[in-house]
């Protein structure tokens, strides 16, 4: 599990970096935006929105927070340390997922453009997540 592990890991960590964003008057992959964000250079944290009912280019920040929240985890999961490491930043990257597309089912065509690039992410992480939760050892009954 491991190797594979880490495979998947690597994957899952690319895949939600090329999830495409549509940000001011063009497009980007989230890990460009998170680059910026980290910088200043795109909004600052007061304008940081943790509010579902906002709009897509509102819950930017808040998405690209909590995508490099999940990449840093992520990232130190591949070192030797507890496989909790790797399901919290695989649940913090959905939460930032989550952020990006949450006015897809409202008809926003930015949101599902990001959903549709995000879709080879969605396929690592949910792959990495079930082999991670398999992989933990039932405690021995002695």
């Amino acid at each position: 599990m491991a190797n594979t592990g880490n495979k998947l890991t690597i994957g899952t960590i690319a895949a939600n970096g090329l999830i495409l964003i549509g940000a001011g008057h063009g497009v980007g992959p989230l890990l460009v935006l998170e680059i910026i964000f980290l910088t200043g250079g795109y909004g600052s944290l007061n304008e940081l929105k943790f509010s579902m009912t906002g709009s897509y280019n509102s819950t930017i920040t808040a998405a690209c927070l909590f995508s490099f929240i999940g990449t840093v985890t992520l990232f130190i999961s591949l070192f030797n340390v507890p496989k909790l490491y790797r399901v919290t930043g695989i649940v913090s990257l959905w939460v930032g997922f989550i952020y990006i597309v949450h006015s897809f089912f409202r008809g926003d065509n930015i949101a599902a453009f990001s959903f549709w690039t995000g879709t080879p992410f969605l396929v690592c992480s949910m792959i990495l997540f079930v082999k991670t939760i398999l992989s933990y050892k039932e405690p021995s009954a002695e």
